[in-house]
């Protein structure tokens, strides 16, 4: 991409998402290697075995009284046991039928799941993770903003996350346009409590969609 492909890109789609490209442009530059964005249909979900979770989490946030509290943590988030975690994640993944994968040289760097219908105005980023080598590399933002554009397609006026807590993880998605949601939604609530539920409106009007809320 050239400089001034770039200034095309940013007269036509949000900051966002030119910044990711920027990024994908040093990242190809700096890497020498060729990232292609490809969705994954449910039959090759065994290339998430490629990933690393692995992560070491010093600070996490909670919700207290509707505000954001950071506590300083030591933990050790280890490599998933896949076929688990596929099966732990099948009710909010939408049957896998709209994930796409960050590929590097064609090894799996990254992935992100899409849910349409959350609510009938809410789309849901179900699920977005990036291997331990490849973080901090733009790939994350890449992939979360092929989120929000299938949103933007599909008419919806905001899309939803469950992010875990790690401040690393919250503050990405805050740095991004993510708020956290006034009333959780209900479902994802109770299945997960912990998480930071975060919502990024895109109906262009700043007020938060319907959560389906407690």
């Amino acid at each position: 991409m050239s400089v001034r492909e770039l200034r095309q890109l940013l007269k036509h789609r949000t900051w966002h998402s030119a910044v990711s490209m920027a990024k994908l442009l040093h990242l190809k530059i700096r890497k020498e290697a060729d990232l292609e964005i490809r969705k994954i249909p449910p039959e090759e979900l065994y290339l998430l075995a490629e990933l690393d979770r692995s992560e070491k989490v010093t600070q996490y946030y909670r919700m207290s009284r509707g505000k954001l509290e950071c506590a300083d943590v030591d933990l050790d988030v280890p490599q998933w046991v896949i076929e688990e975690k596929i099966e732990e994640w099948r009710p909010i993944a939408g049957g896998f039928k709209n994930m796409w994968g960050a590929l590097l040289n064609g090894r799996l760097a990254g992935f992100v799941v899409y849910r349409r219908n959350l609510t009938e105005h809410l789309a849901q980023l179900s699920l977005l993770h990036v291997s331990r080598d490849y973080r901090g590399k733009g790939i994350g933002t890449v992939l979360m903003d092929k989120a929000v554009d299938e949103a933007r397609k599909d008419g919806k006026a905001g899309i939803y996350v469950s992010s875990c807590p790690s401040r690393n993880t919250v503050d990405f998605y805050m740095r991004r346009g993510f708020i956290p949601a006034s009333e959780p939604n209900a479902h994802l609530f109770e299945m997960e409590p912990e998480d930071i539920h975060m919502i990024m409106d895109l109906s262009g009007e700043n007020r938060a969609p319907n959560t389906g809320g407690l």
